[in-house]
């Protein structure tokens, strides 16, 4: 079995496809949440296996703003 969690199905549930985001099924319900900035700096500034990977999130998130003249 798969799912298919496309750019219209997050928005429709306010979430934003182009930033990073975490979901799972639970008692058979799609549920998702949109992954805070302070949850990823709070992971880069850590000693966590994963906190390089919140570190480079961080920079392309701020990359896109500066980008997008934001």
């Amino acid at each position: 079995m798969s799912l298919r969690v496309d750019g219209e199905m997050l928005q429709e549930r306010g979430i934003d496809p182009a930033e990073p985001f975490a979901w799972k099924i639970e008692d058979g319900e799609l549920l998702t949440k949109q992954i805070s900035r302070q949850a990823f700096e709070t992971v880069a500034e850590s000693d966590r296996d994963d906190a390089g990977y919140a570190s480079h999130v961080l920079d392309e998130r701020a990359r896109r703003r500066i980008r997008n003249g934001q």
